[in-house]
């Protein structure tokens, strides 16, 4: 229960530290003594005025029985901008601010680690700027994709001479210039200037605010004063925008005080409750009444931070979304277990990189005995059918590239590429090494469960989860009863354990959410099925998807790399430098007025509230989004990764790049008359106008198709 506050004069009792102590543990009455000075009770004026401020007042109800003191928890603030801004797309980017994003992340990163490779620069950026691309809807007006987005960042990079793309061993890499280096300087320096203009601002307006200004006063209010507001804008930015676009003085009081709550700490560097007040004073001052030196520095900052959610580089969001995946489990199936211990093959990079990025943020793969199974049968497969072949015969070439009447099998192919390196290795030494198990060429369940554990993936059957109940084995059987049906519907059926894996995948999946099962006495407050099957979703049509791809999970997980303070020191200050170079804004500020309520609360106690929307919009994003990116295969008998991701991402970059390249040393080549110019133009409209008419009737087609499913489903 929150204390009474007496504010008492000169009143015996409370003269010491422990006696107001005893009050507050007795009688829950938080007591402020005042000075009474020549018998004027003036100080006490000055108290209720400072913390008047930090009070939401009667008139601050908007007709509401009762609205608690909200405040701008930095977590809640970022995960609740994150999540409309980038999730939902509620507010449009434009290609320029895009590209201004683009382009200081990347001379940050040059900056930071010196030379990068063209795939290096599209791992840490591709998903982010597809993100941000999908909330500009740029794709349906035509616009280029994400790869092209980039490669074009870095080609006016090049052209500007800031950085030089060169040929390295493993393809284009990309390293400043001294003109680059130069340029990042001179972007820290627009930083510093606008920060001093500021502080500047601020001692002026402290100043004029003191009856009895000194320099000392000055510069003691101004800097907690300046910290402070530089603290909002960065790590509240949500609050500040919401103060001044405000539609009444009501609301804009309302947010004034829910951002003045984290106040007091900065007061604690001032000497007493005068210098206090006038810190109040000052602050409400520049969020009520900016000057317009104070304004441009503040939208700026705002402007950045809003920047840096968008790209998923703000560290206190970050913290949230990491902290919230270290809770979440990822059940994985066949599709990534196979090639994650098939060394050398395809789909192993990227099998081992999907599990390092679950890792990297405390996230916990696991697995079944009867998924792990299918690893082991996979192996049996591949020891029956090559028989006593060796792995450098055709016959064993066939059996490993899928011509011999048969799916790929994943073990022969690593196998085949250690041989054809040079080692003298055959399939059993093979099988014995990667399941780091002298009798691994025999296959057993056992042995791969085993070493799924030694890899750190927890193999567990179905009856040894924590909550597991045995009335569960008749629900999970009407389950595989289903698949089973779904399955020989559209010919993906195998046998009726493959239905039985997935039906307590399913009914794992769905407990771990619901804190009915644990694991090791661990509680999860997420989880999902890795598979490249989607058959369970189509059993139960959950509110949010169970299954999520592993390349989707690759995408989600993209997004969660962590920005060192050099590298975010170096993305803002080079989004400031391209906001006061250009004139332009990341964010439109009225749109962030309409995205969200006049009466948001981003206080700590919604924060988990906050993510579990989060939750919900990234199983929409990466679960549900991500199916219709692939087809379905068949079973989970032989499935295997077949590309990394990034790897397919890295060539599209480099094609755009060398498309873009090309293009401008046409452009360059050949100079148009008006005349031309004009035709060109034209033609460009014509050209439009025919794709538009062609996006419009595939639009109507789908949505027929869309209302023939929902009829046949009903």
């Amino acid at each position: 229960m929150q204390p009474i506050i007496a504010f008492l004069g000169e009143a015996p009792g409370v003269t010491t530290q422990e006696e107001r102590l005893d009050l507050l543990e007795r009688f829950n009455v938080d007591v402020i003594p005042y000075p009474v000075v020549a018998g004027s009770h003036q100080p006490l004026e000055d108290l209720v005025r400072a913390h008047g401020s930090l009070i939401l007042g009667r008139s601050l109800h908007f007709g509401q029985p009762q609205i608690e003191c909200p405040s701008y928890d930095p977590e809640t603030t970022g995960l609740l901008v994150y999540n409309h801004l980038a999730l939902k797309g509620e507010s449009p980017v434009t290609q320029d601010a895009l590209n201004a994003l683009v382009r200081a992340r990347v001379l940050a990163l040059l900056n930071d680690k010196g030379t990068l490779t063209v795939a290096e620069l599209n791992e840490d950026l591709i998903q982010r700027t597809q993100l941000v691309r999908e909330i500009s809807q740029l794709k349906n007006a035509g616009e280029p994709g994400a790869s092209h987005t980039i490669a074009k960042a870095l080609a006016d990079l090049d052209d500007l001479k800031l950085v030089e793309i060169v040929q390295g061993a493993f393809g284009e890499a990309v390293q400043l210039t001294s003109d680059g280096r130069t340029l990042t300087e001179d972007q820290a320096g627009t930083a510093a200037r606008l920060a001093g203009q500021f502080s500047a601002s601020i001692n002026a307006r402290t100043a004029a605010t003191l009856t009895s200004p000194s320099d000392d006063l000055t510069e003691r209010i101004g800097e907690a004063a300046e910290a402070f507001l530089k603290d909002c804008a960065t790590r509240r930015a949500l609050g500040v925008a919401m103060v001044w676009q405000s539609p009444t003085s009501d609301f804009q009081r309302f947010h004034i005080v829910a951002l003045l709550q984290e106040l007091p700490r900065y007061a604690a560097q001032l000497n007493n409750i005068h210098e206090g007040r006038i810190l109040v004073e000052v602050v409400r001052g520049v969020f009520s009444s900016p000057t317009d030196g104070e304004a441009i520095y503040l939208g700026a900052l705002v402007q950045a931070q809003f920047g840096l959610h968008l790209m998923g580089f703000d560290p206190d969001t970050f913290a949230a979304r990491a902290r919230d995946l270290s809770t979440t489990l990822f059940l994985l199936d066949s599709t990534t277990l196979i090639p994650y211990l098939a060394r050398s093959s395809n789909g192993h990079p990227s099998a081992r990189q999907l599990v390092a990025q679950m890792r990297a943020v405390s996230a916990s793969p696991v697995t079944t005995d009867l998924l792990s199974l299918e690893v082991a049968e996979h192996a049996r497969w591949a020891l029956r059918s090559l028989g006593s072949s060796k792995i450098s015969t055709l016959t064993g070439l066939a059996l490993a590239t899928g011509r011999a009447g048969a799916n790929e099998n994943v073990f022969i192919e690593g196998c085949l590429a250690e041989a054809a390196a040079g080692k003298a290795i055959d399939l059993h030494q093979y099988l014995d090494s990667i399941c780091a198990d002298g009798s691994g060429h025999r296959g057993s369940n056992a042995v791969f469960a085993a070493a799924f554990e030694r890899e750190g993936i927890p193999c567990h059957e179905f009856a040894q989860w924590e909550g597991f109940k045995p009335e569960l084995y008749e629900e999970r059987d009407r389950y595989r009863d289903e698949i089973a049906k779904r399955r020989l519907a559209n010919s993906t059926y195998q046998h009726d354990r493959q239905c039985q894996a997935e039906a307590e995948a399913l009914m794992i999946v769905q407990r771990v959410r619901d804190a009915a099962f644990r694991l090791d006495d661990r509680t999860f407050t997420d989880a999902y099925f890795l598979s490249n099957t989607r058959v369970i979703d189509d059993v139960i049509r959950p509110t949010r998807p169970v299954t999520m791809r592993p390349h989707a999970v690759q995408q989600w997980l993209s997004t969660l790399t962590a920005c060192s303070p050099d590298e975010l020191r170096f993305v803002i200050n080079g989004i400031l430098w391209e906001l006061s170079e250009r004139g332009m804004s990341i964010v439109d500020m009225g749109r962030v007025r309409t995205v969200f309520a006049p009466l948001v609360d981003a206080s700590k106690r919604q924060l988990e509230e906050e993510l579990a929307h989060h939750r919900n919009l990234i199983a929409d994003r990466y679960g549900e989004n991500a199916a219709n990116a692939f087809a379905e295969i068949g079973g989970v008998d032989a499935p295997f990764i077949a590309e990394s991701y990034f790897a397919r991402k890295s060539a599209e970059l480099e094609k755009s790049l060398l498309d873009e390249r090309a293009q401008r040393e046409r452009i360059a080549k050949t100079a148009l008359s008006d005349q031309e110019r004009q035709e060109l133009q034209r033609l460009k409209g014509i050209q439009k106008r025919k794709e538009e008419k062609t996006r419009l009737k595939r639009r109507k087609i789908e949505a027929r198709k869309r209302l023939k499913r929902t009829k046949k489903r009903r």
